[in-house]
């Protein structure tokens, strides 16, 4: 499932885009503002438009798909799981990723996305409570990094990058 999200900014915001897959658009995926009750249904070519506010999440269900989580973020920042132009190691990353880190990190109210795989580099995004925190270097690097190069052996560091 692949998502493109526009965005036009304000304290409270509309996100709008266009869910879809290899196939191509996939009406009637559920759009929800996590925790809230606020949600959209994508339309016959895929598009959804939803009111949000900074940081809020969107739920992303539809039968016979894996349920997908994404911070809602400024436009070109909102990559989104495995795209079928991702390479075999990215989509490794990103289920490890989605598997065994952002359960951990989201327990303790922060969230890590995945940002690019460069050169044996793989960057990051911490948001929320791990990206300030004086330990999230030491858990980047002797959790997370030890982690992907116990697994994937082409990766030779991970790196934070600030959000901008």
């Amino acid at each position: 499932m692949a998502l493109i999200v526009q965005v036009s900014f304000a304290q409270e915001k509309t996100v709008s885009g266009t869910v879809s897959d290899n196939t191509g658009s996939l009406p009637g995926v559920t759009v929800i503002v996590k925790g809230t009750s606020t949600g959209a249904e994508t339309d016959f070519d895929g598009k959804y438009s939803i009111k949000t506010k900074s940081g809020d999440v969107l739920v992303f269900n539809y039968l016979g798909y894996k349920t997908v989580e994404k911070t809602a973020a400024k436009e070109g920042e909102n990559s989104l799981e495995k795209k079928e132009d991702d390479s075999d190691i990215v989509k490794q990353i990103k289920e490890l990723l989605d598997t065994r880190v952002r359960p951990a990190v989201a327990m303790d109210g922060g969230d890590i996305i995945f940002h690019s795989f460069d050169k044996g580099i793989v960057y990051l995004v911490l948001k929320g409570s791990c990206s300030g925190c004086p330990s999230s270097t030491i858990t980047l690097k002797n959790g997370i990094e030890n982690m992907l190069k116990h697994y994937i052996p082409e990766i030779e560091a991970v790196e934070q990058i600030d959000e901008e």
